[in-house]
């Protein structure tokens, strides 16, 4: 850790400062990923602060999903999952009463981005999982949960096989947030059989390596999945 010296506090919630300060030393690399934190009493004694100010400060690290607090064990450097996404989208959801539709777009546009890209990027091992997701799919398909969160799986490792990390986030972030509005859609009479056919598809035209038949067999998908969701908006 680099030494922390000729620090000045200048917020009132001086906890805030100081998580920020270490979230810079996290985000520049001075803190190695997963790496193990000074004490909370060396802490305190770097920033000239009370043990309770580095306690506050490491909750709100932990919050921006930076730091792991073992108990017993210390705190540790972490990276930041799509939940810790998810989770700050949704408040914006909520807030601002957006609306399925409009989270559906930006799902829609960037899936089909991803698979364009993956169709040309993907490796071999990134198409085996896929078709591996999607046999589990069909022997799960009666467990509904089960098989939506293979679903969503799918879609993600789509995602990944493009090489956009930041991408996948995304999509990611945006498949647990619409969770809830794909299991309405795989609950229509027919579609969660439909649904599993057409991922197959999509997987075939990715392992053609053929990005226009990828993109096409994606909007093919993702319509019908809207569609089918808003069949059972009950």
């Amino acid at each position: 850790m680099p030494a922390l010296i000729d620090i000045k506090l200048q917020k009132v919630n001086y906890y805030e400062q100081v998580a920020d300060i270490l979230e810079d030393s996290i985000l520049d690399g001075s803190l190695v990923e997963n790496g193990k934190l000074p004490s909370e009493a060396d802490l305190a004694s770097k920033f000239n602060v009370s043990r309770t100010i580095i306690r506050e400060s490491l909750k709100l690290l932990k919050e921006r999903g930076l730091v792991q607090m073992k108990t017993g064990n210390g705190s540790y450097i972490t990276r930041p999952e799509a939940s810790t996404v998810s989770g700050l989208l949704n408040r914006f959801i909520k807030l601002d009463n957006i609306s399925d539709n409009d989270i559906y777009v930006i799902r829609y546009s960037l899936e089909l981005t991803a698979t364009r890209i993956a169709a040309e990027k993907a490796s071999d091992t990134d198409l085996d999982k896929m078709e591996e997701l999607t046999d589990e799919m069909e022997r799960q398909k009666d467990d509904i949960d089960r098989r939506v969160l293979l679903d969503c799986d799918f879609h993600v490792a789509i995602a990944r096989a493009s090489g956009n990390v930041l991408l996948a986030v995304f999509i990611e972030s945006i498949s647990e947030i619409l969770r809830k509005v794909i299991r309405r859609g795989v609950l229509v009479p027919g579609r969660n059989e439909d649904g599993i056919v057409r991922h197959r598809k999509i997987l075939t035209a990715l392992r053609k390596r053929d990005p226009d038949l990828a993109e096409t067999t994606m909007r093919e998908h993702l319509e019908v999945s809207w569609d089918n969701m808003l069949r059972n908006k009950a």
